[in-house]
């Protein structure tokens, strides 16, 4: 049998396949919907989602894809991801460029307007504020880039604080006045603020570093469309893997002594399966899973699990 073998490279990137039709189908009625919110392009508007990020839209920064304003009513839908348990259902893998990152939380940001796409007007930028949920200090920007075969999160440069220290700076939100307005990024107290460029996934992280590497060998007994994840037990970290037509992955380059949890789920002739395994990582070299039927509330109260 022939396995696949992936540097942690190509593995990590490929971990984040987001094919609805061949890995989320057992996935989808899961899934949480997003906010949506409707707002006058001519006025601030300041919201928060049901995780507590704050946005702030100022006037005019929201145009059509060919550059013309948008003038009418515009529609803001937000999704906030911030439990393991909502990353995996979204089909969300914390990996940016090859790199294991930990997720203070992820918002998906759409707009439209007249039933049209929207974008942030070039030098335009939205003020987000995540709170701080993992008391760590090195927080950074990222943004989503999804395609048919890969989920990566882009890191932007200087957007990690110079100074890791907590800065008291009162209860001041994030301030934005005109679009071309300038505000530096900061950290505080209640959390992390950025300016936002672009819509889509937007995610503040942190780099996870180890110099101890192992590699896991996966093989599935039973299987159809599986979506199967590592999840890391102590960061807020998931691992999306990219399982073979035979049912095997070898990942490379993982971090020694981490404890996971691999996560298998899976739709077999419109029945919904679940596999979950233990693992000590460089403890266990193989491990072969065969997932058991399970019913749809069991397996969301099982991922909830794994937020604990």
């Amino acid at each position: 049998m022939r396995n696949l073998v992936i540097a942690l490279t190509i593995s990590f990137l490929l971990a984040g396949c987001s094919s609805d039709k061949e890995n989320h189908g057992s996935l989808n009625t899961l899934k949480t919907a997003p906010q949506t919110f409707s707002i006058n392009p001519t006025e601030r508007a300041s919201l928060e989602t049901e995780g507590g990020v704050k946005v702030i839209i100022p006037p005019g920064v929201f145009v059509f894809e060919d550059g013309q304003p948008a003038l009418n009513s515009i529609q803001l839908e937000l999704l906030d991801v911030f439990t393991k348990s909502d990353m995996i259902l979204n089909g969300i893998s914390t990996i940016s460029d090859g790199r294991l990152i930990e997720s203070f939380g992820m918002v998906f940001a759409k707009a439209t307007s007249e039933g049209k796409n929207l974008v942030i007007r070039e030098g335009g930028a939205i003020g987000m504020e995540f709170p701080d949920r993992l008391n760590k200090s090195d927080g950074a920007l990222f943004y989503g880039h999804e395609s048919d075969t890969s989920f990566n999160w882009e890191f932007v440069p200087g957007s990690i604080p110079e100074t890791p220290a907590k800065v008291d700076e009162g209860e001041r939100d994030v301030q934005l006045g005109d679009a071309d307005d300038s505000v530096e990024d900061s950290r505080r107290p209640t959390g992390y603020q950025f300016l936002v460029q672009r819509l889509g996934w937007i995610n503040c992280d942190r780099f996870v570093d180890y110099e101890e590497k192992t590699a896991l060998e996966i093989e599935l007994s039973n299987y159809n469309t599986p979506s199967a994840y590592l999840v890391f037990r102590n960061i807020n970290s998931v691992m999306k893997l990219y399982v073979e037509e035979k049912g095997n992955v070898i990942v490379e380059n993982l971090p020694k002594g981490f404890k996971v949890d691999l996560v298998v789920i899976d739709n077999i002739n419109d029945r919904y399966y679940w596999a979950k395994e233990e693992i000590t990582l460089g403890r266990q070299q193989k491990v072969t899973v065969k997932t058991k039927r399970w019913n749809l509330t069991s397996i969301k109260k099982a991922l909830q699990e794994l937020d604990k």
